[in-house]
């Protein structure tokens, strides 16, 4: 019996050092990844798209709309300088091929591209889709998003 207990008690030592080092191994990951995200000077530009098709459904209007609002509101001087941009690109028109290519949307969206001198990362934006019924938040979600964005944060 004794011989048991001695086994129990090794085998419960070997899981508790096992978790502890893995518990170690995650929060010196985590450290490190928030250090390397966060790099505002390395952010050149952000682009806030509103991808849509020439026929909207009201839903993709309404889209364009709070993403326009919440930008034009939020980060005037961002806009005027040039570190942030904004604008409605029409997936199926000819003369937005080029951005619609780079961001590979193929209908309504909105996505967000930030430029840093190791190159170009675009990402869709779902939740926003979420946050139509309630513009507050909706502008809320959107310009934290942003600000995290232009800071140099990728989380």
């Amino acid at each position: 019996m004794s011989n048991l207990n001695a086994r129990s008690r090794k085998f419960a030592f070997i899981i508790i050092i096992t978790a502890v080092l893995f518990l170690c191994t995650a929060i010196l990951t985590c450290s490190a990844s928030e250090t390397t995200d966060d790099d505002s000077s390395a952010v050149e530009k952000v682009e806030v798209y509103h991808f849509h098709l020439k026929h909207q459904c009201y839903s993709c209007i309404r889209l364009g709309e709070l993403a326009e609002q919440t930008v034009n509101k939020n980060f005037a001087d961002e806009l005027e300088s040039g570190k942030l941009v904004f604008g409605h690109v029409t997936v199926d028109d000819p003369k937005d091929k080029e951005i619609t290519n780079r961001y590979g949307a193929s209908g309504s969206s909105l996505m967000i591209g930030v430029y840093t001198p190791d190159g170009f990362k675009a990402e869709e934006d779902t939740r926003v889709w979420y946050k139509l019924g309630n513009p507050d938040e909706y502008e809320a979600y959107l310009k934290d998003l942003i600000e995290k964005r232009l800071s140099g944060n990728m989380n």
